[in-house]
Parts: C-alpha cells; sequence; structure tokens
C-alpha cells in the first residue's frame, strides 16, 4: 500500500505495535526518506523530514497499541513532489530494537480548485 501525502498538509501514519501489547518503555523514532531505486532499504536517501511519534493504546478501531507518527503542515510544505518511505525503528524496554515494515508515501503537489 502507499499513503499519499500533499505537501503542506498535516500527514499522519499508524504504526500498530503487533508483537508487544504494552508500550511502557518502548520507544519509536520515525523518519521520512526520499525512495531511490523503488524505496529498498539500502537505497534511501538523507531524512527529508522527522515525524513527531505519540503513543496511543489504539492506533486503528479495534486495533491494538502503537504509535501515531505526525509531520505538520509546515514539514510537508518542504517536500519535494515524488516517492519516499517511511523508515522507523522501535526500541524495546530490553534494548532490542525493532525495524518497521517499510510504508511507502508519494508527496503530491496541492492541487486547488
Amino acid at each position: 500500500m502507499t499513503f499519499r501525502l500533499t505537501r503542506g498538509e498535516t500527514f499522519s501514519l499508524a504504526l500498530e505495535e503487533l508483537d508487544q501489547a504494552d508500550l511502557t518503555g518502548a520507544e519509536c523514532r520515525a523518519d521520512l526518506k526520499r525512495a531511490i531505486n523503488g524505496g529498498a532499504p539500502g537505497d534511501l536517501a538523507e531524512v527529508a523530514a522527522e515525524f513527531t511519534v505519540t503513543a496511543s493504546t489504539e492506533v486503528v478501531p479495534g486495533g491494538g497499541a502503537g504509535w501515531v507518527l505526525t509531520i505538520g503542515a509546515n514539514g510537508t510544505a518542504g517536500l519535494s513532489v515524488g516517492n519516499y518511505v517511511v523508515d522507523a525503528k522501535i526500541t524495546l524496554p530490553s534494548g532490542h530494537v525493532e525495524v518497521a515494515d517499510l510504508q511507502r508515501v508519494t508527496v503530491a503537489e496541492r492541487v486547488t480548485v
């Protein structure tokens, strides 16, 4: 699935933690990176924007705990049109780091009527 982000508008994405019901002590960091050559993990450019990360006990209706990743309107306004990937890492209380599945995002120009 590819998400669509419109430049100049707030963008949010839910990241559900499937392996751990309790997020106590777990931390999430997420960046939006420009995709190069299709966006394979080794083909990501520098960070284009950093997400604000908020923990939630129910990130999707009826779902489990996780994080809501958000880039504000000012942050998306500075992005170039193109393909990006969400690069998210979760650090568990044990110190183990999980890398979330890559989420693809297409940045589009705002269209006015």
